[in-house]
């Protein structure tokens, strides 16, 4: 994996979040200074992965990309998506930034992929965070990358020490209706009853098309149907 030497300065967007009809486009390098920024504790000058194996990226390299704000303004820039974190990362000329506040977010599009910061209520536990949108429209799809951290293994009799790993684990979908919170999709019964008044359609499109509800293909099918209905 790529290293980086995280001087981390957080964004603070203490923008408007009201929507406007107006939109303004802005390189973020010329803005930083216009945004109330804040250090955090991650400027010891250390690789904060340091002598981990594998990657907490979605990708290693920054990629172009926009940032969609609730207030209207648009602002451009290099970003990547650390999945272990939860955090969008922008590059800046001699330092790594990271979002503080991406509530205040419409959406980030990171080279071909569009990132969401949504609220979901997965067994009645309300939760935030990043997810990317597959689909959108009145029924949107967004599926939620994870990895884990596996601890490094201690030197044992004829064994030497293992490092710590990311590793991916499961991804697992959201279906958004409206502007209701998000819900997890589970199983077929779970994803039928989803649908108040359209229950028979949508139990027969996914018999009929042999939809599996942990296939992102499937349900990519699956909403995009429900949206033409």
């Amino acid at each position: 994996m790529n290293r980086f030497t995280p001087l981390v300065v957080v964004l603070l967007f203490s923008l408007c979040r009201s929507l406007s009809s107006q939109v303004y486009q802005h390189p973020l390098l010329e803005q930083i200074d216009n945004l109330r920024t804040m250090k955090t504790l991650y400027d010891t000058g250390e690789d904060l992965y340091e002598n981990i194996d594998g990657t907490p990226f979605l990708s290693d390299e920054f990629l172009p990309g926009d940032i969609y704000m609730r207030s209207g303004e648009v602002y451009s820039g290099d970003f990547r998506y650390d999945i272990y974190a939860d955090q969008v990362q922008f590059k800046g000329e001699n330092m790594i930034y990271c979002i503080a506040f991406p509530e205040d977010i419409v959406s980030v599009k990171i080279g071909d992929i569009i990132l969401k910061y949504l609220s979901n209520a997965d067994n009645k536990k309300a939760s935030e965070g990043y997810l990317i949108n597959l689909t959108d429209g009145y029924y949107s799809l967004y599926m939620k990358l994870n990895k884990t951290l596996n601890p490094p293994v201690s030197v044992k009799p004829y064994q030497p020490e293992e490092p710590g790993k990311f590793v991916d684990k499961d991804e697992y979908y959201f279906i958004g209706i409206g502007d209701t919170p998000i819900l997890r999709v589970k199983g077929k019964r779970e994803v039928i009853e989803m649908f108040p008044g359209k229950e028979k359609l949508v139990k027969d499109f996914i018999d009929r098309e042999g939809i599996k509800t942990n296939n992102r293909n499937d349900l990519i099918r699956l909403v995009t149907f429900l949206n033409s209905d």
